[in-house]
């Protein structure tokens, strides 16, 4: 899966209508529609409509946030982790797998949100 540049003004939300709750986000990019999960970090590659990224993102939004992602951060290579809190401007990430968490294996990390991908498996 590629990233690409930090979410831009472009990005449209995707709610849950029942709720109002944000699932993700869709951004127009080269090639098509990029799903997006709510903190902005790239769910899959673009997609060719704004539709099947909205689709892709009711139905992987969420639940790709218990998912194992790839972070980098400047001057670094990827690096695996998992999420522990996502906020619009900071992603607080957990270096082991959240069930073997010690502590000192959390740590926020302050990036634009185009340099977070979920793991390709």
């Amino acid at each position: 899966m590629s990233t690409d540049r930090p979410l831009t003004q472009h990005a449209h939300g995707v709610v849950r209508p029942e709720d109002g709750e944000l699932l993700g986000r869709v951004e127009p990019v080269d090639g098509g529609w990029r799903p997006r999960a709510v903190f902005g970090g790239a769910l899959a590659g673009a997609l060719p409509s704004r539709g099947e990224a909205e689709a892709y993102v009711r139905a992987h939004g969420l639940a790709a946030l218990a998912e194992q992602w790839e972070v980098r951060r400047p001057g670094t290579e990827w690096e695996a982790c998992w999420l522990v809190e996502v906020r619009h401007d900071r992603v607080r990430v957990s270096w082991a797998p959240p069930k073997y968490l010690m502590p000192g294996q959390i740590e926020d990390v302050e990036v634009p949100p185009g340099e977070f991908r979920l793991l390709e498996h």
